[in-house]
């Protein structure tokens, strides 16, 4: 597995990089900085290697992913059905429910830099996950517990705000106990609702990861034929997710100060907003490593020679880390408090960082052009 070997723990100054790319077959120096000096011998042009990026980001990012996601999505469908016919679930139950839910939108969280294909085309974004829009939310499942009857087909023809991890949220972690599943009045019509949006999120995962196949869609062989355009819009969905992260995941709740706007977090009911951002976090480096594979790491070394800036956006995402590890609660309680709220800003300064190296000196060196302040608003 790729590790970040080259990291050390003080922090690299910005590297000044100029543009222009190069298909020269001359020796790559990659020295490490520990008196040794390796070489990298360029085999691939400039569009070699971008469909070698393309093709690893495909085979170790995309499909395993959307694969866990689909796999996810049919484990919490099963549990959503266990519980529901169970007339003796309690709060162990009610767990184990919301465990396999928190699977699977973290699942979900860790394909958000991929924005390609179905996921592009025909708005699943918002049919998995209508954020930061709440009051649509309510519309929705309200307009699904009204429903006779009630079904996966209901689902899908209901508004975004019925469908999807939010409403399955709602529904799992309500705001006034009397709601919840295991007391409310009406426990059984939401169970139902559950199961329905249960099988929708998962027909609706099921029809992206097949298209992904090459039994299907074959959605990846359009991908990796794409080339520097195809490059620029995966880096276009790369900054999205990272400029929502700091902008609408933290800032927004944050606000101006104690206690913050706690409603505002990604997924305030069930207090899991933090784990969702680590879990973006995480997606953006794979996505920069190619995964095990061929990533814009190797593209740096090979095509243009730029050792040291590689090293510098490792040690970024190093830092990142570093800052998210100081955290140790929920986002909804770090914001309430003086000491937390301070790691939250610390977190968003290191966010900002790596984005500026990658809008700098990493645009300038390979001349990609993604569209860079760019928001989805999910």
């Amino acid at each position: 597995m790729k590790k970040l070997a080259l990291m050390i723990a003080m922090s690299f100054a910005l590297v000044a990089c100029g543009g222009g790319s190069s298909n020269s077959t001359e020796a790559v120096d990659t020295n490490t900085g520990n008196g040794g000096t390796d070489t990298v011998e360029p085999v691939k042009t400039k569009e070699e290697a971008m469909i070698a990026v393309l093709t690893s980001l495909a085979d170790n990012y995309i499909l395993p992913s959307y694969s866990d996601l689909a796999n996810k999505a049919d484990e919490f469908e099963s549990a959503s059905i266990d519980f529901c016919s169970n007339s003796k679930a309690g709060t162990a139950e009610l767990t184990k429910l919301r465990q396999s839910w928190l699977s699977l939108s973290l699942s979900w969280q860790h394909t958000k830099p991929v924005k390609e294909g179905m996921a592009d085309n025909t708005f699943v974004n918002s049919r998995m996950q209508t954020w930061p829009e709440k009051t649509a939310i309510l519309r929705g499942v309200e307009t699904l517990l009204a429903a006779e009857p009630l079904n996966e087909m209901v689902v899908s023809q209901t508004q975004d705000g019925a469908q999807g991890l939010p409403a399955l949220e709602y529904l799992l972690y309500p705001e006034l106990e009397a709601q919840s599943l295991l007391i409310a009045t009406d426990k059984e019509k939401r169970c139902l609702a559950v199961m329905s949006i249960a099988a929708n999120v998962k027909a609706i995962v099921l029809e992206i990861n097949t298209l992904w196949l090459q039994t299907g869609g074959n959605e990846r062989a359009q991908y990796i034929s794409g080339s520097e355009e195809q490059i620029e819009k995966q880096l276009t969905s790369w900054f999205v997710v990272l400029e929502a992260i700091v902008d609408d995941k933290i800032n927004k709740v944050l606000a101006e100060g104690i206690p913050g706007i706690v409603k505002n977090a990604e997924q305030y009911r069930s207090k899991t907003s933090f784990e969702s951002i680590k879990k973006n976090v995480k997606a953006l480096e794979v996505v920069y490593l190619g995964g095990d594979g061929y990533g814009f790491d190797d593209y740096l070394l090979e095509i243009h020679k730029k050792a040291e800036l590689d090293k510098v956006i490792k040690a970024a995402f190093i830092q990142v880390y570093a800052a998210l590890n100081k955290l140790d609660i929920s986002l909804e309680q770090a914001v309430t408090d003086n000491v937390t709220r301070q790691v939250l800003e610390e977190i968003t300064t290191k966010l900002t960082a790596l984005r500026t190296i990658m809008t700098t000196d990493f645009v300038q060196t390979t001349d990609f052009y993604p569209l860079i302040n760019t928001t989805d608003g999910d």
